[in-house]
């Protein structure tokens, strides 16, 4: 059997070496409240490492992928799993929206994450 893990282990590595800082926000809807007629909101923050990555020409379509979408990939290790419409901060403060997730994952283990994301 092949061992996923040792894959996951470099490409944490890896992305540790050349990737930036970066922090994820998840919002998620709370309790209602009667009197304030709102929701409360939950964020959840996490913070670990990522690489951003251009799309080619060719893949940007206009509609799914827009000019300006960048892909990020980040490691899964230790991470819990991004959803679409979360925050990522970038290391120069800049914010962008995850649009899309692609988590690769030979035999069933989850090793990265690629996100679409855009400003």
């Amino acid at each position: 059997m092949f061992n996923y893990d040792r894959i996951a282990a470099t490409a944490l590595r890896l992305i540790a070496n050349f990737g930036q800082v970066i922090t994820i926000t998840s919002r998620a809807q709370g309790a209602y409240t009667a009197s304030t007629s709102t929701y409360a909101v939950t964020e959840t923050t996490q913070t670990t490492r990522g690489v951003i990555d251009q799309y080619k020409a060719r893949e940007i379509d206009g509609t799914l992928v827009q000019v300006g979408d960048s892909k990020l990939i980040i490691a899964v290790q230790g991470l819990t799993a991004p959803t679409i419409n979360d925050t990522v901060t970038l290391a120069d403060s800049s914010k962008l929206t995850i649009k899309n997730i692609d988590p690769i994952s030979p035999a069933g283990t989850p090793i990265i994450y690629i996100c679409q994301v855009r400003r």
